[in-house]
């Protein structure tokens, strides 16, 4: 049964925050290397056309992954799960997004 409740605590605001945060990053990307904001990692920043392509590219892939979370929390929104489960599920769900923005970010660089 759908619950709205459940949207609350599921990988669907997981991905609401991915998408946002892509959305605002591509709205006023970091101007130069900085140690604060932006796609952060050693390769990134070895130089300003690394660190151009790996936000430009980063924002594309975290949107991509916060719509398929928000996707996926609708669906476990009709299932019955307990508060822990969906706790854990929205960890792992979420974790595993940042995972896939980070493996596809950094291979885009080599």
């Amino acid at each position: 049964m759908f619950s709205i409740s459940s949207l609350l605590i599921s990988p669907f605001l997981t991905g609401i925050v991915f998408v946002l945060a892509a959305l605002i990053s591509k709205q006023f990307p970091p101007k130069k290397i900085n140690p604060v904001y932006g796609y952060r990692t050693r390769k990134s920043m070895e130089n300003e056309e690394n660190w151009q392509l790996a936000n430009q590219y980063s924002n594309s892939v975290m949107l991509k992954a916060g719509l398929g979370l928000m996707l996926l929390g609708l669906i476990l929104s009709f299932f019955a799960f307990n508060q822990a489960i969906m706790g854990v599920l929205t960890a792992v769900s979420a974790l595993a997004g940042g995972i896939v923005i980070f493996l596809f970010t950094e291979k885009q660089l080599k």
